[in-house]
C-alpha cells in the first residue's frame, strides 16, 4: 500500500501516460489499414518522440528545438482527435500530460546535475581541505623539530660558556701561579696581605716604578683566586 501511495505521489507517470497514448493511436492506424502490431510499434513510437522532444527543449530552449516539440505536440494531438472523432476536449489531456512529464523530467534532470556538481565541488573540497591540513601537519612537525634543535643549539652554547668559564678561571689560576713564582710578585702578594713591604720599598728594591707595582697589584688582585689586599 506505502508502495503504491508513493508511486501515486512521487513516481514517475510517463509509461502510464504512454500506454494510454499508444492505446489510442493503434486502433487509428488500425482503421487505416495497419497490421496490429506494426500500429503499436508506430504508436510508441511516436509517443517517445513527443516526450523526448519536449523535455529537450526544457532543458535546451531553442528556436529549432521549440518547432520540433511544437511539431510532434501537434501530430500527437492529431491522432488523439481521430480516436475521440475531432473532440478537442477529449483529445488534449493526454498530449498535454506527456508534456507536463516531459517538463517534470527535465527539471528533475537539472536538479540531479546540479546534486551531481555540488557534491564533486565538496568532494573537490574535501581533497583539497585535507591537503590543506596535511600540509598544516608537515609545518607544525617542522616547527617542533626546529623548536628541539633550537634547545639543542642552546643547551650546546650554555656548555660551552660552562666550558669557557672554567678554561677562564684555570688560566687565572695559571698566571697566578706563574706570576707567585716571580720575586716581585712574591712581595707584592705579601703587600696584599699586609705582611710585607710597603708599595713604595717592593718598587725601590727591585728598581721599577711604584705604577707597576701598583698594576702588578691591581692584576694579581683580579685574577689571584680570591686575594684580598
Amino acid at each position: 500500500m506505502n508502495r503504491i501511495v508513493s508511486w501515486i505521489e512521487e513516481g514517475d507517470l510517463t509509461p502510464l501516460a504512454m500506454v494510454i497514448s499508444v492505446g489510442h493511436y493503434g486502433p487509428v492506424l488500425v482503421s487505416h489499414g495497419e497490421h496490429v502490431v506494426v500500429a503499436w510499434v508506430v504508436g510508441a513510437l511516436m509517443d517517445l518522440l513527443h516526450f523526448r522532444s519536449v523535455r529537450y527543449v526544457f532543458q535546451k530552449p531553442g528556436y529549432v528545438a521549440g518547432l520540433v516539440a511544437m511539431a510532434t505536440t501537434i501530430m500527437a494531438t492529431g491522432y488523439h482527435l481521430r480516436f475521440y472523432g475531432n473532440d478537442w476536449l477529449l483529445a488534449l489531456p493526454i498530449p498535454i500530460g506527456i508534456g507536463i512529464l516531459a517538463w517534470h523530467a527535465a527539471e528533475k534532470r537539472k536538479a540531479r546535475a546540479t546534486d551531481e556538481a555540488a557534491a564533486a565541488e565538496t568532494g573537490r573540497q574535501a581533497v583539497h581541505l585535507q591537503e590543506l591540513e596535511s600540509r598544516l601537519q608537515e609545518a607544525e612537525n617542522a616547527l617542533k623539530a626546529g623548536e628541539r634543535r633550537l634547545k639543542e643549539v642552546e643547551s650546546a652554547l650554555k656548555a660551552s660558556e660552562t666550558r669557557a668559564q672554567g678554561l677562564e678561571r684555570e688560566l687565572a689560576q695559571e698566571r697566578w701561579k706563574l706570576q707567585a713564582v716571580n720575586p716581585l710578585a712574591q712581595d707584592v702578594i705579601a703587600l696584599m696581605t699586609g705582611a710585607g713591604l710597603t708599595q713604595k720599598e717592593i718598587a725601590t728594591r727591585h728598581k721599577v716604578s711604584e705604577t707597576q707595582v701598583s698594576r702588578l697589584k691591581a692584576s694579581l688582585n683580579g685574577h689571584g683566586n680570591g686575594v684580598q689586599p
